[in-house]
């Protein structure tokens, strides 16, 4: 696994037991790519980087999540390669799918471009569940995300169409959390 994530990620999901960091993305079996919001580089650099990644490691199983995998997922579905797309909608999965994909498989798979999609309207979306941070991966500080999405649908902005409307944790589920994670050995 090579991680790039804020906590929610597969290691971030307690599944360290289970998955083990890679020397990097190219030695990675299971990648959770991280896509960034729409803009017109960081859309075909984000494609390059993984269909590279796909021919430089065939073993790998790439899941693609984020506010691209969100916006887009049927045009990342469809790269060689890619296993998963997981949009914000979904991406407390990202761990359990990594965990579900069998070793045994890996060489044999389909990599013609028919990647399972987990996507829905993220604006059904109406409250914000606290991240799971089972396990710390050897890491000093958590991530506790307490607010996501927007209501102020700016012309200009991408923001509430792939993360949704404003939803945020209660301040109790927030103190709780905190708690949580420094008994857990955070700082």
């Amino acid at each position: 696994v090579d991680e790039a994530d804020d906590g929610a990620g597969a290691t971030g999901q307690g599944n360290t037991a289970r998955l083990r960091p890679a020397a990097g993305a190219h030695a990675a079996i299971g990648l959770e790519g991280l896509t960034p919001q729409r803009d017109d580089v960081a859309d075909p650099e984000a494609r390059q980087l993984m269909r590279r990644i796909a021919a430089r490691n065939p073993d790998a199983r790439i899941i693609v999540t984020g506010c691209y995998a969100q916006r887009a997922p049927q045009e990342l579905a469809i790269l060689e390669g890619i296993s998963h797309v997981v949009g914000n909608s979904h991406k407390s999965l990202v761990g359990h799918l990594a965990l579900e994909m069998p070793q045994s498989d890996l060489p044999s798979r389909d990599r013609s471009g028919r990647a399972e999609v987990f996507c829905s309207d993220i604006f059904l979306e109406e409250e914000l569940r606290p991240e799971p941070h089972l396990g710390s991966g050897g890491r000093t500080r958590a991530v506790v995300k307490v607010q996501d999405g927007c209501n102020a649908n700016c012309s200009f902005c991408i923001i509430p169409s792939v993360r949704g409307r404003s939803r945020s944790l209660s301040p109790a589920a927030v103190v709780e959390e905190m708690a949580e994670l420094v008994g857990r050995g955070y700082k």
